[in-house]
């Protein structure tokens, strides 16, 4: 290099370098494409000085250690009960491939790890990928917009016929997972302090809502849960009340105006 670059090469070279998955000196080979002009670690030294302690590499590997400590800690931070059930060690090798796969883009971490479910799915384990669905639903629910929630005093006012026609708009703090496991006993020990145990499979239907700066998490049963996503995907009111309430129409009609009573919907559109 026989100028020194522009602070804007300087910039894109030191990133590219400090955030590339491999070493050091594997993103100083690969720098080309950054315009910094050095492509070889011998070369370093004319972008970062060396001191009597520490080579050019060096000094630049405490930054590229430090990036991908900060994101692990970010995703830990996410994902605590997930890092106790998997281990510390097998938990940071975790992060490692994560932050090697989704490298950071955004100007903020708030959604970096949303990702760690589909990880934890092609890696097989059921378990875990039930797991950090739970843990980022809450991690969602606490940033997602809480407008003011449909009331039931709203609705009892509408024409009966409008029930027909109709179907409600949920909030977007809230989500209704379908899980294998019952990672939500899991989770809840884990946050009360207790020592749990892997469980065995078996499907749980969990309710992750917040009501201002609260959340809540509860499990429905087979058939509220269906009630209730039926509702999520647009299906009328009333062919949704209908279609579940056959058996018991009083527990339906109940969980209906518990859930509006409870804020889970901000209003009425025309159904599709």
């Amino acid at each position: 290099m026989s100028a020194a670059p522009d602070l804007v090469t300087l910039q894109r070279w030191f990133a590219h370098v400090m955030t590339h998955p491999g070493s050091v000196e594997d993103g100083v080979r690969s720098s080309q494409t950054t315009g910094g002009g050095v492509t070889e670690p011998a070369q370093a030294a004319r972008i970062v000085r060396p001191n009597a302690r520490m080579t050019a590499l060096q000094r630049i590997g405490v930054y590229h250690y430090a990036y991908r400590a900060r994101l692990t800690e970010c995703i830990a931070e996410d994902y605590p009960a997930l890092r106790y059930a998997l281990g510390a060690s097998a938990f940071e090798v975790l992060c490692r491939e994560y932050i090697e796969r989704f490298p950071s883009k955004g100007p903020t971490l708030e959604a970096y790890a949303q990702h760690l479910a589909a990880l934890c799915a092609e890696r097989g384990n059921a378990f875990a990928e039930d797991l950090a669905r739970l843990e980022w639903a809450v991690v969602s629910v606490i940033h997602a917009p809480d407008p003011a929630p449909l009331t039931l005093d709203a609705l009892a006012t509408l024409d009966p016929r409008e029930f027909a026609r109709c179907k409600l708009i949920a909030k977007p703090s809230l989500q209704l997972l379908a899980l294998r496991y019952p990672v939500n006993a899991f989770y809840h020990a884990f946050h009360h302090e207790d020592v749990p145990a892997i469980p065995v499979a078996e499907p749980v239907s969990v309710l992750v809502q917040r009501q201002g700066s609260t959340v809540y998490r509860r499990e429905l049963s087979p058939v509220a849960a269906k009630l209730l996503q039926s509702l999520l995907d647009g299906m009328p009111i009333a062919a949704a009340l209908a279609a579940e309430g056959g058996d018991d129409p009083k527990a339906v009609s109940a969980w209906f105006r518990e859930w509006v009573g409870d804020g889970l919907f901000t209003s009425l559109a025309a159904a599709d």
